[in-house]
């Protein structure tokens, strides 16, 4: 909200809304969940995860073509880095799956550490995702394990889940031993999008940059005025849209941040000021 370029962002918004090419009607969608501008044609670009646009749920692409079968949906990188030009950073999942641990009352921790030390090896991971080739898989042309039906005489190895990936506990999603295989074998679950789950993997990735980060301590300005503080942000982002001109809108912001800084939200930039130092002190 305060940072360099936040500005600048919301006088782009601001240009696309008197200029007609955000919908008058954003400010309802509070869960960015209405896809009619986009699948209807009307829309001519959104932003969501890489792969928003060909999963089954929405299906974004799918009902965009069944409107106009010639349709596309193409990824670009268009945000460039407001500290280093260029760099149009994504962010990512870690590669890492669930966090665990185990508790201090654990009658066995030896064992438990061996368990997850096993998880960890790939040919363990292989098999528990993939199970025996040509019967609970087959490789295709490229070398990528593709899940297959299992047999009558089989039925015990029926996967609990996509890959069985409730079992691969230390990884986020299925793993091969090459990110070039890790992708192809993701493509596999978009039938009918598999190319160009490939582009939009690529441009997904690219100057990838892990999210999500957790300070280690508690936040007890930003659990005291978070949800406040995030309310009156969406009041800040509407209101600067909608504004009649670039003028009023870079008025507003400035006035806007003074009243989000005086209540809170400066007090919750010093806490995760001070936690972050704290938690990369040299």
């Amino acid at each position: 909200m305060a940072h360099d370029g936040y500005e600048d962002y919301l006088l782009y918004l601001n240009t696309l809304y008197r200029e007609g090419l955000v919908s008058p009607d954003f400010a309802l969608d509070a869960n960015n969940q209405d896809w009619q501008d986009v699948t209807s044609g009307k829309a001519g670009g959104y932003t969501g995860n890489y792969d928003h646009p060909i999963r089954v749920s929405p299906g974004i692409l799918a009902s965009l073509r069944a409107y106009e079968p010639e349709a596309k949906l193409t990824p670009v990188n268009c945000f460039e880095s407001v500290t280093d030009p260029t760099k149009y950073y994504h962010p990512v999942y870690a590669a890492a799956g669930l966090l665990n641990f185990i508790p201090v009352y654990s009658q066995h921790p030896e064992a438990a550490i061996m368990y997850l030390d096993w998880l960890c090896q790939y040919d363990t991971i292989y098999f528990l995702q993939n199970g025996l080739d040509g019967i609970t898989s087959d490789l295709n042309a490229d070398g990528i394990p593709v899940v297959k039906d299992v047999d009558a005489d089989h039925h015990d190895m029926t996967y609990n889940s996509m890959q069985n990936i409730d079992y691969t506990l230390l990884v986020n999603g299925q793993w091969l031993d090459t990110p070039e295989k890790t992708m192809k074998a993701q493509a596999l679950s978009y039938q009918g999008f598999a190319d160009l789950f490939e582009e939009e993997y690529t441009v997904g990735n690219y100057d990838a940059l892990l999210g999500g980060f957790h300070f280690d301590v508690p936040l007890e300005n930003n659990s005291k005025y978070g949800t406040t503080l995030n309310s009156y942000e969406q009041e800040i982002l509407v209101k600067c849209t909608m504004a009649s001109s670039a003028e009023e809108c870079s008025k507003l912001y400035q006035d806007m941040l003074k009243q989000y800084m005086e209540m809170g939200g400066q007090a919750v930039m010093e806490e995760k000021y001070a936690a972050w130092d704290k938690a990369h002190a040299q």
